[in-house]
């Protein structure tokens, strides 16, 4: 069972430790807050193969994470580009009936180990008129759910064979427009790939990987839950005093966020890997 499901499911257990009391609560883990402007400079004629790493773009648990971006797929013309622009990893197609596929790979830097993290990102300014046809194409294993403006003029379209999510629009617009915009929330994992695609263009055209934008972006949100079940209740397993202040352990689905509050000081943790779903919360 997955713990996505936005919507808080509040599970309550109350334990008295002399005069302190102890409230829990479990929740859908929050995003990865991500910051991509330590990237590397243009890399042109980007190609199959080639490479390119972001630095701290994350702090996991403490962990420093890096990112690595990697083309692992391209089908048409050369020339394209991957640079960092407005805090954006940004993509750039310079051939029309071009597909390319990215994988965003997510590593500690001492040792290029996986880590995993709950990113959200947001793809804007996708742009379709008789000039330009920008799609994207996303994996629905990987998502937990998918924000659009009301009315929006994108067209999503899901291919259960391939188990796919493919983007398309309806209209030419601009960078601030949100009825262009898809906002994407993504499962825990350590490792993410975006199909990008022109099937017509009159110039390069630009795909910025964005996770500085806020949900405020959007006037009318709908948010298209494709992960709908809600993370099971937490337990505690062992309570252990310390000069009258307990040590408070326990297990909770991995990537749920739990919140331990006593006497009115919040604690929040969550698992961060499916091989130890343990939490705990020493108060000493």
């Amino acid at each position: 069972m997955s713990a996505l499901n936005p919507s808080r499911l509040q599970y309550t257990m109350v334990l008295l430790f002399g005069l302190l009391a102890a409230d829990f609560s479990i929740a859908a883990i929050s995003a990865t807050s991500l910051d991509f402007s330590n990237g590397p400079g243009e890399q042109s004629d980007f190609s199959v193969g080639d490479a390119a790493t972001w630095t701290d773009v994350a702090t996991v648990n403490g962990q420093k994470v890096d990112m690595v971006v990697t083309m692992t797929a391209l089908s048409g013309g050369t020339g394209h580009s991957l640079t960092t622009a407005n805090g954006n990893v940004e993509l750039w197609l310079t051939t029309a009936n071009t597909t390319a596929e990215l994988e965003y790979r997510f590593i500690d830097p001492s040792d290029g180990g996986p880590v995993i993290i709950y990113p959200e990102v947001f793809f804007g300014d996708l742009d379709k008129d008789s000039n330009n046809d920008e799609r994207i194409v996303l994996n629905g294993a990987s998502l937990a759910s998918y924000i659009l403006e009301s009315p929006s003029r994108l067209s999503v379209d899901y291919d259960s064979l391939s188990d796919e999510y493919r983007v398309s629009s309806t209209r030419n617009g601009e960078p601030v427009d949100s009825d262009i915009a898809l906002w994407v929330k993504f499962k825990p994992a350590s490792v993410f790939t975006v199909i990008y695609t022109v099937v017509t263009l009159d110039r390069s055209r630009r795909f910025a990987f964005d996770a500085s934008v806020s949900s405020g972006f959007f006037n009318k949100p709908v948010t298209v839950m494709i992960d709908n079940d809600a993370p099971v209740n937490p337990t505690v397993t062992e309570l252990v005093s310390d000069n009258g202040l307990p040590v408070i352990s326990g297990t909770a689905e991995a990537y749920s966020e739990v919140t331990v509050i006593v006497n009115g000081s919040s604690y929040t943790l969550a698992p961060t890997s499916t091989n130890d779903v343990s939490w705990s919360v020493d108060l000493n």
